[in-house]
């Protein structure tokens, strides 16, 4: 825990999702009040080749980044990291110059509830 998701049409970011899940961590990182740990970070990169966004499929976007953590922390922590997660992702787009495009761009922050929440790390 945590886990990063991060979902996105095929055709935009190619092989940088990756790059946004380890800015995610450091934005972690710095939010020290949040106790977050980005060694223990999982990130998953889904690439979507089939979705709609809106009525059309042509030359439409989306970008979605679900990150789960353990619950406990209060909505401020949370939001903080919702909020600068979305900044980082909204200027990482613009910067691919992409903008003549509709890209959908969300961030959602889910709690995992600790009680039933199981895990265990193998080391060889």
């Amino acid at each position: 825990m945590p886990h990063i998701i991060i979902e996105h049409s095929k055709n935009i970011l190619e092989k940088k999702s990756l790059e946004i899940g380890r800015e995610i961590q450091k934005i972690m990182a710095r939010i020290s009040e949040g106790n977050f740990d980005p060694d223990q970070c999982k990130i998953r990169c889904i690439a979507y080749q089939n979705y709609l966004v809106g009525l059309e499929k042509n030359n439409e976007n989306f970008i979605h980044i679900s990150i789960k953590i353990l619950s406990g922390r209060d909505i401020a922590i949370r939001k903080k990291l919702a909020i600068a997660t979305f900044e980082y992702v909204k200027n990482f787009y613009k910067s691919l110059k992409l903008s003549q495009k509709r890209c959908d761009i969300s961030v959602d922050v889910i709690e995992v509830d600790r009680e039933v929440y199981q895990k265990i790390t193998f080391n060889s």
